[in-house]
């Protein structure tokens, strides 16, 4: 949950405040218009036509109220499609037409980040085809003497490659350097305090490590600089999974936090406005070059900076005007950043905190008797965390394809302790050597918010996997429905009460038709090579995964087809040997496995654990009863049986099933076979769909 210290209190010239909400709405709706054209596909076609008509129906809704209105939505549209076309015409292709491209530059470094194995990935600032760009250079197994310092200019001769990551080009890299010999030639003076402040990070990093358990330092590492590298991915996922996930992303949550305290120091100190203005502005500036400058980050600085400044000018500080400035400016330079899931998760958690919850938040009553009282109590402590999970939902559902419906109680139980934890950090931080005195405590508390995870992720709906596109579509549209209704002043506390209940049931409506029509369909997903795919087959809750010997690549889709599909618990997890043991134990340590099934006898010892419980042999013509599927092991394939529908999938060569009404054999390709012998082939990643009246139709997956 990102916070800022602003508040919802509305300025005096109101008309200023509509004009800059429409810019800006408009501004972001051209940068999302651009975006999905951009992707040339026919959900983002629909996407775009969606935006376009929405923004179209805006301006002419406003129209009918103020034409300063009219004229800034169609300057910030305008404004925004120039923007993005200037920068990718103009800019981003020139860069990427360099691929492949040999040539001779001089930079300088701007960022390290080292990796396990002495990879260290710099961050270099360069001039590229004339124009200035930032590419990352991956230095394999860099020794101690030989690793290159922030700050340091270099030169050499380098072969640029196009970066194709949507991440990376957020972040406004768009090349990445190989086969790069680089010298240095000197060290610039610009980067001396950013590399001063990195080499003390790097020596409380060392202090926390040195006095902590691993995963509780990694713990801290993440809160404080948002440094998760070290911590496990089974950890991480049951932190998001339980709503708490966002304190290992260094936040505005943090940087309000750091400069909270500061001001506070610095107003006990009966220190002016502007000398307390300059102290957080030094302090803002010193915690971006400490951590990575994300841009939940930039547009936290920027807000705060705002509300500093505004007591100085004779304004009152506005939580809307500010946002709307802060994401002005953060997509600015950098038009992409609109397609970055951090950076909606921030804006709507700020949204939700300061905009929305004090708008939603009932008066305080004038009598106060105890049930009254009591009951404004609490809800003025649960009410923030309700509209901030509210105003989350949208992004996060959207973009991440998840949400946690413990949410709310997640962040009243944890949030309180995790402060706590990044409070004993900063001052760790700040108290350099002598700061390890705060770190046992740290410890226990970070251990003691491990253990909650892991309990509370454990509790039904902890979290809850939206996939279907027409979910998403219906949420898509309830948003854009508020936001057009809440500009135009149509909208009142206990309209969006009452339209946040009906959309709620319509949600519920359409996620359980869905899930009843999943609930009679089998899918079967052959991923990988043709004659030896790693097979998953999901039949209601049930899912079973058999690998077939391939190599590991098969371990990565089968993992990442699982999450796009919504499935974090694997029934049951077949494998012939051990041949991929470690691959399916790295990638799926987010997952819960129930039964890992082995068709050999490996010699482990019997309280041995693989994928987290205890494997069991199993032997050619073993039927395995789960809810949902029976599975017959032969030695050289494996039969299904769904309900009335019996599959057999067996090698190209292997003697035909007598009693499945289809085959599915792998060769060379994949052959299918109905039950009125009619045989098609398909290529790899392969995914059958089956129904109850026996239909069934192919889709390769993406």
């Amino acid at each position: 949950m990102q916070g800022t210290v602003a508040t919802a209190v509305p300025l005096s010239n109101a008309r200023d405040v509509r004009l800059i909400e429409c810019f800006v709405l408009s501004w972001i709706s051209g940068l999302l218009l651009c975006t999905l054209c951009h992707k040339g596909t026919a959900s983002s076609a629909w996407l775009t036509a969606g935006i376009g008509f929405g923004v179209l129906l805006n301006v002419c809704l406003l129209c009918r109220y103020a034409k300063r209105r009219v004229i800034a939505c169609i300057l910030g549209g305008t404004a925004a499609l120039c923007s993005w076309n200037c920068y990718t015409f103009l800019y981003a292709k020139p860069l990427l037409a360099l691929d492949g491209q040999t040539a001779s530059v001089a930079g300088v470094i701007t960022d390290s980040t080292p990796y396990g194995g002495g990879t260290v990935r710099y961050t270099i600032k360069l001039s590229a085809n004339g124009l200035p760009a930032n590419a990352y250079w991956y230095a394999a197994n860099a020794e101690a003497e030989t690793v290159l310092q922030i700050g340091d200019t270099i030169g050499g001769n380098v072969t640029f490659l196009a970066s194709n990551s949507e991440y990376n080009a957020q972040r406004n890299v768009l090349l990445i350097l190989r086969n790069a010999a680089f010298e240095k030639t000197g060290s610039s003076h610009i980067y001396a305090l950013k590399r001063a402040v990195r080499s003390y990070r790097d020596i409380c990093t060392a202090n926390i490590t040195q006095h902590m358990p691993k995963q509780n330092a990694a713990l801290l590492l993440a809160m404080l600089f948002g440094d998760d590298r070290a911590l496990a991915d089974d950890t991480a996922a049951t932190l998001y999974r339980t709503g708490i996930g966002h304190v290992l992303a260094v936040s505005g949550l943090h940087l309000v936090f750091f400069c909270t305290a500061l001001r506070f120091v610095l107003r006990r100190l009966r220190l002016g406005v502007r000398t307390v203005l300059c102290g957080n502005l030094i302090a803002m500036l010193l915690f971006i070059m400490i951590v990575d400058s994300a841009v939940s980050v930039m547009r936290a600085a920027i807000m705060l900076l705002l509300n500093l400044i505004a007591p100085i000018f004779g304004r009152k500080q506005d939580a809307g005007r500010s946002l709307c400035i802060a994401m002005l400016i953060c997509t600015l330079p950098t038009p992409y950043v609109v397609g970055s899931a951090s950076f909606w998760l921030s804006v709507s958690g700020v949204f939700g905190l300061t905009i929305l919850a004090p708008y939603m938040h009932c008066r305080k009553p004038e009598s106060k008797p105890a049930v009254a009282a009591a009951w404004y109590a609490i809800s003025s402590k649960l009410s923030p965390m309700v509209w901030v999970w509210l105003a989350v939902l949208p992004a996060a559902v959207l973009l991440c394809g998840e949400t946690s419906l413990l949410s709310v109680i997640s962040n009243v139980i944890l949030l309180p302790l995790c402060t706590m934890i990044l409070g004993l950090g900063l001052m760790s931080v700040a108290f350099g050597g002598l700061g390890v005195i705060f770190l046992p405590l740290a410890n226990v508390l970070c251990r003691i918010v491990l253990m909650l995870a892991q309990l509370l992720s454990k509790l039904p709906y902890a979290s809850l996997a939206v996939v279907h596109k027409s979910t998403k579509i219906l949420l898509l549209l309830a948003v854009f429905i508020f936001l057009l209704l809440r500009l135009m002043h149509h909208i009142d506390p206990k309209r969006i009460r009452m339209g946040i209940m009906m959309a709620a049931a319509v949600l519920l409506i359409q996620i359980s038709v869905v899930r009843l029509i999943e609930n009679r369909t089998l899918s079967i997903a052959l991923l990988g090579e043709c004659d030896k795919p790693a097979i998953v087959c999901i039949a209601n809750d049930t899912v079973v995964l058999i690998d077939q010997g391939g190599d590991s690549n098969q371990v990565r889709l089968a993992a990442e087809y699982l999450e796009e599909n919504g499935r974090y618990r694997i029934t049951a997890l077949i494998l012939p040997d051990l041949h991929n043991i470690a691959a399916y134990e790295s990638r799926l340590c987010s997952l819960t496995v129930d039964h890992v099934y082995l068709g050999c006898d490996t010699g482990l010892r019997t309280d041995a654990t693989l994928c987290g419980c205890v494997p069991e042999s199993y032997t050619a013509g073993m039927n395995l009863q789960t809810h949902d599927i029976t599975l017959t092991l032969p030695a050289n394939g494996f039969s299904l049986q769904w309900g009335d529908t019996a599959i057999s999938v067996l090698s190209e060569n292997s003697t035909p099933s007598q009693t499945a009404a289809m085959e599915i054999r792998l060769g060379d390709q994949i052959h299918v076979t109905d039950a009125a012998q009619n045989q098609t082939l398909y290529d790899e990643n392969l995914r059958l769909r089956f129904t109850r009246s026996g239909d069934w139709k192919a889709e390769y997956t993406e």
